[in-house]
């Protein structure tokens, strides 16, 4: 299976174009609806199952058998899902105000350029910054050259 068979419509929770403006992220768990015998399924059991290990080594290995594409391709879309769930928890406290520049302490900032619309490095208030991030990313997802 490639990396966009996973993507399909109710495969998964991953958020559409316009994830910054309003999301949804609910994770299909009864087998019925996320198909008990599919890949992504059993795979998607499979981590969960893991979650409560003592050892972070243990959660991440690649099930037996199963494909590599597959096993990360579900961890990049979970991982997406988890990320945007963070941000948008945390957003109406992070405002352009509030959080003038991204930053990881006074010793390092993160300046945005995508070659575009920023071509030089450019200091962005932490929120513009993580939505812009964000919608980079969903690009990246999306492009079938990267995930045929």
């Amino acid at each position: 299976m490639n990396f966009l068979g996973l993507w399909a419509r109710g495969m998964t929770s991953r958020p559409g174009r316009r994830a910054m403006d309003s999301i949804a992220i609910t994770a299909p768990t009864d087998a019925s609806r996320s198909g008990a015998g599919s890949v992504q399924y059993q795979l998607r059991q499979y981590a969960e199952s893991t979650l409560g290990k003592s050892s972070l080594h243990e959660a991440v290995l690649l099930p037996e058998g199963e494909s590599l594409d597959e096993w990360v391709a579900c961890h990049i879309v979970d991982f997406y899902n988890h990320i945007n769930m963070l941000f948008m928890s945390i957003s109406h406290h992070c405002t352009d105000d509030t959080c003038p520049k991204m930053c990881a302490g006074e010793s390092y900032s993160y300046l945005w350029r995508d070659g575009v619309n920023y071509r030089e490095p450019t200091n962005l208030p932490a929120n513009q910054y993580v939505k812009l991030l964000m919608k980079w990313i969903d690009e990246q997802l999306d492009d079938t050259r990267l995930f045929p």
